[in-house]
């Protein structure tokens, strides 16, 4: 896990993590310093004016990004991803994975001498961009002494908020990309528009369901997902493992319901999950209408690149009556992993 930085993920993620966690404590010292420096410089007098922000400040500002990113906030598909997350230097802008094409073909033969020229495997690259998620908060220098004794509850109130905002835009970019992000011929994509993510048409000329419709039938819905699973677990394919379901909230709420003839399960929701190879049903606010996404929940198939976990560090204070800014900021990119055959294990339906 990478999303955000503790003891037990440091060790586990190696050098990478501890390179973020010391990018980010240089930073706080530094600020911690020039504060300091200013105090020094302006005398008693301005003493308290740019005293530093203490310490446990930033604890209080660690536990809240931590709290944000592992609890119910936000949306059930991050949640999902964090433990698949892969911390990265960063500076690596584009991170990438290596496809394998072996096309051996075994032969038999009465003398067992090999064939020449020998095979061997061939490499191909794909990758996406790490990109920088950004908000700003802050408070005038005055108003930061006003709340001084209030033990700064007004300033972790905003650091929360601001999280919040990350979080989202994180969220967006792994969904829908940046079509605006290019970087050395490497574009931002997310998980609807992915070149790894196969796409089916529930509209016209596709499946022609509307799944967001309380009049389509049991059969029809369970015809969707039959569909989907042997799209991505069928002989083209051949996905390992069970897959989960997003949904959007329309779709979710009308399979809550039965047909007035279905005594098979309460709702149709029941009926689905017992699918084989569903490993869920979830639903999320990021998906509209008649939106599904399919993902077999795996790094060899999807994987978030974190550069930078959620942090928020200072912006240095220049002058004893500067404002007091930070930054809340995430540097991350999600992999959709194919196959030099194509084959992948995250699937976008749409009308």
């Amino acid at each position: 896990m990478a999303f955000y930085l503790d003891k037990k993920i440091l060790a586990a993620n190696g050098r990478p993590a501890r390179e973020q966690y010391e990018h980010i404590t240089l930073r706080r010292r530094s600020e911690r310093y020039m504060d300091l420096q200013l105090a020094a410089h302006e005398g008693v007098q301005l003493e308290a004016n740019v005293g530093r922000v203490p310490q446990d400040v930033y604890r209080d500002f660690d536990n809240t990004t931590k709290s944000l990113l592992t609890g119910d906030e936000g949306n059930v598909i991050l949640d999902d991803l964090l433990p698949l997350a892969r911390s990265l230097p960063i500076g690596k802008i584009t991170s990438e994975y290596r496809k394998v094409n072996d096309g051996f073909v075994a032969r038999s033969s009465i003398s067992g001498q090999h064939a020449k020229p020998v095979d061997h495997v061939a490499y191909d690259y794909e990758g996406t961009l790490v990109l920088i998620h950004d908000n700003a908060f802050g408070r005038e220098w005055r108003e930061m002494e006003a709340m001084r004794s209030e033990g700064f509850d007004a300033i972790v109130d905003d650091q929360a908020a601001s999280v919040r905002s990350v979080r989202r835009k994180v969220l967006d970019n792994f969904l829908n990309g940046d079509a605006n992000a290019v970087f050395k011929g490497v574009s931002s994509f997310g998980l609807k528009n992915s070149p790894g993510t196969q796409l089916v048409n529930l509209g016209a000329g596709g499946l022609n369901t509307d799944m967001t419709a309380a009049a389509t039938t049991y059969a029809q819905r369970q015809t969707v997902f039959t569909t989907i699973l042997s799209i991505l677990q069928g002989r083209a394919n051949n996905v390992d493992g069970d897959i989960m379901f997003y949904v959007s909230p329309e779709v979710w709420f009308n399979q809550l319901g039965t047909g007035t003839n279905d005594t098979r399960f309460q709702t149709f929701l029941q009926g689905l999950l017992n699918t084989p190879g569903v490993a869920g049903i979830k639903k999320t606010n990021v998906l509209t209408g008649n939106q599904i996404l399919a993902v077999r929940l795996s790094r060899e198939f999807i994987q978030p690149a974190v550069g930078m976990a959620m942090t928020t560090t200072p912006i240095m204070r220049n002058m004893p009556f500067s404002d007091y800014h930070w930054l809340t900021w995430m540097a991350a990119g999600i992999m959709v992993k194919r196959d030099a055959l194509g084959r992948s294990g995250v699937l976008f339906a749409s009308s």
